[in-house]
């Protein structure tokens, strides 16, 4: 029901843009490039946006989480309120 809204995504393609923008405009002051760190720079980008768009996707995860621990954290909340807990999440 949450998503992320549309001005998030753009403005993460954005900066991911931007910095790759700026990594090649300094590999063309300086004369040179170094494959490791334009290679490292995508890798990351990239494995941040695949992790944000399987976060905001919960049924399309590739990451499987575990309910068990926010079925955990519901009772323990609720022991704190002194009130009986609900058969399941809400």
């Amino acid at each position: 029901m949450n998503r992320i809204p549309i001005i998030v995504w753009l403005i993460l393609f954005f900066t991911a843009i931007m910095a790759m923008l700026v990594m090649g405009y300094q590999a063309g002051l300086t004369g040179k490039r170094t494959p490791v760190a334009t290679v490292s720079l995508a890798i990351v980008i990239s494995a941040v946006m695949v992790l944000i768009t399987d976060l905001d996707r919960p049924r399309m995860s590739l990451f499987e989480i575990n309910n068990q621990l926010m079925i955990n954290l519901q009772g323990k909340m609720e022991q704190k309120l002194n009130r009986p807990p609900d058969d399941g999440l809400r």
